[in-house]
């Protein structure tokens, strides 16, 4: 391939006809990621969506996803960003915190994947979140890789303040009757 981006993508066109077809005898389960950025004055961050669509007749069980941050040289760069998962739909949490999807239902996961300094300290730098989803069903268990997806980085905003006070400050002094002025204090 000319490029890794066009080699990845090729390989999951392959992949993805191959399960498409009427000869596999695949599970009837789709993924798919979504991105979204949003930028604030101090912190930047993204909200990833995956939606899997479960058209089959079994529940997936033990759904778990594998989120990872790399960088264009395919460096591992997820020590950059602080994930979490802050909601979900279309899953049951079982009692040991696995969670399953049931049958004829889609299930989504949403997660927040906020931006340490370190990811771009001074240009736009582009990453690739991409990740692995885990299932169980019929008592085999499934790995399936997600298509990455480009996010660029913004530096964050660094502001540096130095204070100067004044080391003497003049005003009345309480132990005598005379008032005298009160000159101003300098913060600067």
């Amino acid at each position: 391939y000319d490029d890794m981006l066009q080699g990845v993508y090729q390989e999951y066109s392959r992949v993805y006809n191959d399960l498409q077809s009427e000869d596999s005898d695949g599970v009837c389960a789709s993924a798919q990621l979504q991105l979204s950025q949003s930028l604030t004055l101090t912190r930047e961050a993204f909200q990833a969506t995956l939606k899997i669509d479960n058209g089959g007749a079994d529940d997936l069980q033990n759904v778990t996803v594998i989120i990872k941050i790399c960088d264009a040289y395919s460096n591992d760069r997820t020590e950059d960003f602080v994930i979490f998962l802050s909601s979900t739909t279309g899953l049951v949490q079982q009692s040991d915190n696995s969670k399953d999807i049931p049958a004829q239902t889609t299930g989504t996961l949403v997660w927040l994947i906020e931006v340490l300094p370190t990811a771009a300290p001074s240009v736009v730098t582009q990453f690739l979140v991409r990740g692995e989803l885990y299932y169980t069903v019929g008592g085999g268990t499934i790995t399936t890789p997600l298509f990455p997806r480009p996010i660029n980085v913004s530096p964050s905003p660094l502001l540096y303040i130095d204070y100067y006070f004044q080391r003497d400050v003049f005003g009345d002094d309480p132990f005598t009757p005379q008032i005298e002025p009160t000159i101003p204090f300098y913060l600067g």
